[in-house]
């Protein structure tokens, strides 16, 4: 049965089940207050469909609205920060080291155009996750060195679907076999508005030479959504009425009276005049006399003193649509109270905890930590045949994101010493959970300690030396 088959037979079913249970479910219903509702049967192609769309409208806002930038700096700085530094764990102490070792050396080389890091690549994979909703690496193998390259979104052609026989196709710039696993990226030569070079095709980049870095938020979805599809119209209509605000003051401003001529004689300041009517310019605090007989209105505007009000509120939707505190969208802490910021943050902790381990390290981090070992093992930095034995055993490893800032330094601290002591944890975790490795702090605690032992006069930590006093005269 073809897709096409298949998909008119779960629409025939769907149709069933509505006529059988709709009637009784408000949700299903298509009474008066539903008119107007959108609806997504299938949320992947319809975000195909839109993609381009979606994110060119995102690029805009964030350029130009700045709240909207706001919210791309404070999720990128709160997922990545300085980056999420990996750490093997191979239990051999001696090919952990050396693997450590390879590992400092390749991030500083791993960008192909030579611009950034690995921790700043990092931070371009992100800004295109947040903004354009998915991140395209693409690992680039050159003998048994391995560079990295980020794909912009839109270079992965959204709209080529294609059938190709042999139960594979191509959906969204994907190519896909049988089994529904993806096989192949389709990539245009160079991005759309370009100038030169425009009829070139499609560049096939096997899929195990490409990161596709996304949120799923559905079964089979095969391309990513921007995070700010739900507040991108919001943003945009709270944009237009604050301008439209900000020229109503603007207009007011211009003028602070008109002096109003009784029978036509009166002249008191010198100025030109247009059609009767003296001017002294258009400009803040301007005075303009009417012509005798004449009156002007102005028309009654609604009242602005709960424009403040009514601004938290709009922008508080768009922070919880982005997953962001209110504080964090506006920095304005101004109502902010300690318990309320606490349990904020500890929520919004949460979900980007969440998205670094399952989307960021599963996604990216990980494959590509995967690729760097095999690589080493096959140009003979570590040893081929223990590689070959049991790879899983060189792949392990951690990865530690920045540490948070600590919201009650001295209670934290009581608290984790206290899960320690009492076995509810390991100084291993809380270790991690301040960004860094535990054998990392070990070590410098053991060169702190050595490098002490060799001063002359050691002091302990917090001390200072006593002072001299001198003798009674």
């Amino acid at each position: 049965m073809s897709r096409q088959a298949k998909k008119s037979v779960a629409q025939s079913a769907g149709d069933w089940l509505y006529r059988m249970f709709g009637g009784k479910i408000e949700a299903a219903g298509y009474g008066p207050r539903w008119q107007g509702v959108s609806s997504i049967s299938n949320l992947s192609e319809a975000a195909h469909a839109g993609s381009r769309t979606i994110q060119s409208r995102t690029i805009g806002g964030v350029v130009n609205n700045p709240w909207l930038a706001k919210a791309v700096e404070s999720l990128v700085s709160n997922l990545i920060g300085s980056g999420i530094v990996t750490r093997s764990k191979c239990e051999t102490d001696s090919i952990r080291e050396q693997l450590q070792n390879e590992l400092e050396r390749w991030l500083e080389t791993c960008d192909i155009e030579e611009r950034h890091d690995f921790y700043g690549l990092q931070t371009q994979i992100t800004r295109e996750l947040v903004i354009k909703g998915e991140a395209f690496v693409q690992l680039i193998q050159q003998g048994t060195k391995l560079s990295l390259k980020t794909i912009p979104a839109d270079m992965v052609d959204a709209s080529l679907n294609r059938e190709l026989g042999e139960n594979r196709y191509i959906t969204a710039g994907i190519e896909f076999d049988e089994y529904g696993q993806r096989i192949a990226y389709h990539v245009l030569p160079r991005r759309r508005g370009t100038s030169i070079l425009q009829n070139l095709g499609h560049v096939r980049i096997p899929a195990e030479d490409m990161l596709h870095v996304f949120v799923s938020i559905e079964p089979g979805q095969v391309r990513g959504l921007s995070w700010f599809t739900s507040v991108l119209l919001r943003a945009q209509t709270l944009d237009s009425y604050e301008d439209a605000q900000l020229k109503r003051q603007q207009v007011a401003a211009l003028f602070a009276g008109f002096i109003r001529d009784v029978d036509g004689t009166s002249n008191p300041l010198e100025g030109e005049q247009k059609d009767g009517i003296f001017e002294s310019g258009i400009e803040p605090g301007a005075v303009h006399f009417l012509p005798a007989g004449s009156d002007i209105e102005f028309p009654n505007m609604p009242d602005v003193s709960d424009f403040p009000s009514f601004i938290q509120w709009q922008l508080r939707a768009m922070a919880a649509g982005l997953g962001l505190t209110y504080e964090q969208l506006t920095g304005d802490y101004s109502n902010s109270t300690y318990s309320s910021s606490r349990a904020a943050l500890l929520e919004f902790r949460r979900r980007i905890e969440s998205i670094q381990h399952t989307v960021l390290v599963k996604q990216c981090l990980q494959p590509i930590y995967e690729r760097l070992v095999a690589l080493w093992a096959l140009e003979g930095t570590i040893d081929l045949s223990a590689y070959s034995a049991e790879p899983e055993a060189f792949h392990k490893a951690e990865y530690l994101p920045p540490a948070w800032p600590w919201v009650d330094p001295e209670s934290d601290a009581k608290a984790a010493i206290l899960e320690i002591e009492n076995g509810l944890t390991s100084r291993s975790r809380v270790v991690a959970q301040r960004g860094f490795s535990v054998e990392e702090i070990d070590a410098e605690r053991k060169r702190d300690s050595e490098r002490e032992r060799g001063l002359t006069n050691p002091l302990s930590a917090g001390t200072n030396p006593a002072p001299k006093t001198e003798d009674a005269a």
